[in-house]
């Protein structure tokens, strides 16, 4: 089985991307897998030496001058012709596409020479390449239930798989193990903070001002996921706080992190949505708000449930998250509450879900 897995440039995508790889060799072993990923993806050193990857140009729509219209359509016809040839060299038996207009032509193109598509959606409201692409591929997963209704005019080809976490997260970690992973003590309120793949300087920066609103912070402990452009101020301004902080650019090890956090803030994409759900712990979520409102309604899957708290931006920069890290630390029963709101609720995966979908496609040779 020789499968081309292509997703878009941000974590968003990748992770789901790998946890399927990796629950597909699990499963599968014998299996060969070519990631075409965008040159400008995020998380490209994420994946290990030995796997297959080819990059493709590709440039987002975001244009001020009328010169970069004409290397965006310059870069359209790059990508048709190195996908192309990716196709005709690797001869997949399937294309597997995460979304992020990366994913368009090697789909459209698997489409065109009749070999087996799935497509996944992580997000309650589907991107625009999954929207374009549900019309043309074989099977459409999602993560949300509340997708379906996203693709009512392919509803039969949908499935709801979940959102496929990496296999680290499915390990069973004791929360003192975790706990001294950062040498961190079980006897204080422990707080992750994570702004998405790159980091987030909104949430970096207001939460920490917001802190010197917070009584007590000496019984405060913070893992903090800066990004690698303000890992140094971050560091900086902890170092001149009385609570305990690790601050990292990026974290591999997240299900340490998420295993010993009491309460997360953090973006509300839908790889943090899946994670929080699996781990089950309650969060403050302050959707990024030029991600067409995809974020805001990830969150308030969690929102209604009683799970996350959600707050604007604009309420994050004006210090409202000081208010309530005093409720949370003040009354205790709080958080056991938002963590009993998720009751049986999980969409992150192991991924299996999915390995079954693409399995199926690949025995009928669609």
């Amino acid at each position: 089985m020789r499968i081309l897995v292509t997703a878009g440039a941000s974590g968003g995508h990748i992770f789901p991307a790998w946890g399927f790889f990796q629950a597909f060799k699990i499963k599968y072993p014998r299996a060969d897998f070519c990631f075409v990923l965008s040159r400008r993806s995020a998380h490209q050193a994420f994946l290990p030496q030995g796997v297959c990857i080819r990059y493709i140009w590709v440039t987002p729509f975001f244009f001020k001058r009328p010169r970069e219209w004409v290397r965006f359509f310059w870069n359209i016809l790059k990508s048709v012709f190195e996908t192309f040839f990716i196709i005709i060299e690797y001869r997949p038996d399937m294309v597997v596409g995460f979304g992020g207009i990366e994913s368009v032509f090697p789909v459209l193109l698997g489409w065109f020479f009749r070999i087996p598509t799935l497509i996944h959606e992580q997000n309650v409201v589907p991107g625009k390449a999954n929207k374009l692409l549900s019309y043309c591929v074989d099977k459409i997963a999602v993560s949300f239930e509340e997708t379906k209704g996203e693709f009512l005019k392919n509803i039969e080809k949908v499935v709801v798989s979940g959102n496929p976490l990496r296999q680290e997260f499915q390990e069973s970690i004791p929360e003192q193990k975790a706990l001294s992973f950062f040498g961190f003590s079980p006897d204080y309120l422990t707080i992750l903070v994570v702004g998405g793949s790159q980091g987030s300087q909104t949430i970096n920066h207001s939460f920490i001002r917001s802190l010197s609103l917070v009584e007590c912070l000496d019984t405060l402990q913070v893992i903090h996921i800066s990004g690698e452009r303000d890992l140094i101020s971050v560091q900086q301004q902890y170092d001149r706080l009385p609570c305990r902080a690790k601050v990292y650019a990026f974290l591999p090890q997240m299900h340490y992190a998420y295993r010993c956090a009491d309460f997360v803030v953090a973006r509300a994409g839908a790889t943090t949505i899946a994670e929080l759900s699996f781990f089950k712990v309650p969060a403050l979520l302050v959707p990024y708000p030029y991600a067409s409102m995809h974020q805001l309604c990830n969150a308030q899957v969690l929102a209604k449930r009683n799970a996350a708290l959600v707050i604007s931006d604009n309420d994050m920069q004006q210090g409202k998250i000081g208010e309530i890290l005093r409720s949370l630390i003040t009354q205790p029963k709080k958080l056991e509450a938002m963590r009993a709101g998720f009751g049986d609720f999980s969409m992150g995966s192991s991924g299996s879900e999915l390995v079954k979908e693409a399995r199926v496609l690949l025995d009928a040779g669609v």
